[in-house]
């Protein structure tokens, strides 16, 4: 039996007789926590929407310039300008937020079809501050879910920031799992690079029926710079 079950019981008793000072206590402080969250929470949304703010200018400077040099050579070489031309699509494409491509899209939902009968729960999360992880998260939750079998749950990730080197960690339950492997498989066939995470625990025995455990995690961070 878990500690804290343990000490309820003991104290049920006092609980029992000072019952009504207790609820007053313990809807303060649920209100309290709620309220704190609230304010993390909404800080976090804050932030990320600012950086996204910052971004969307960075890349409508960036596109500005370099239609600018296509138009407008200022006398250049062909060979000049091709350069300029690409260390500006380069910067572009650093700013632009990520997302699937079509081709990406399809091939990963193609590859993530399971046999009949499995039901694995997978587990999506977005870190909170990162400008583009819910649009790599919504592309995923479609892929999931057009092939039937997989179950998902999408959240956002608090407490960070977290940072996973190529900006997608991949973590199992079971890495020889059947599920496992056709994640593996997917993702490389979509052409998208991954960190394997250290592998999920056991269940924990003391949480509720009603909290089933994932046995894939699949986390998008921002990703680590490039040297």
């Amino acid at each position: 039996m878990p500690q804290w079950l343990q000490d309820l019981i003991t104290g049920w008793p006092m609980i029992r007789a000072n019952l009504p000072t207790f609820l007053v206590i313990l809807v303060l402080m649920v209100g309290v926590v709620w309220y704190l969250f609230g304010q993390v929470y909404n800080q976090r949304l804050a932030d990320r929407d600012s950086v996204i703010s910052n971004k969307e200018s960075e890349i409508a400077l960036l596109k500005s310039q370099r239609d600018d040099y296509k138009d407008k050579l200022g006398g250049a070489s062909p060979d000049q300008a091709k350069a300029r031309i690409d260390t500006l699509e380069a910067r572009l494409s650093k700013l632009e937020p990520r997302r699937l491509t079509a081709s990406q899209q399809e091939e990963l939902t193609r590859k993530l079809q399971l046999p009949a009968g499995l039901t694995p729960l997978v587990q999506i999360y977005q870190e909170s501050s990162c400008f583009d992880c819910h649009i790599l998260a919504e592309n995923f939750v479609a892929a999931f879910s057009a092939n039937p079998g997989w179950v998902v749950r999408n959240q956002v990730l608090m407490g960070g920031p977290h940072t996973v080197p190529s900006g997608i960690g991949v973590a199992f339950f079971d890495p020889n799992s059947t599920e496992s492997k056709i994640v593996v498989d997917a993702l490389r066939a979509a052409g998208l690079r991954f960190d394997r995470q250290p592998n999920l625990g056991n269940p924990q025995p003391h949480l509720p029926a009603v909290i089933p455990n994932p046995v894939i995690q699949i986390t998008f961070t921002n990703a680590a710079p490039q040297p």
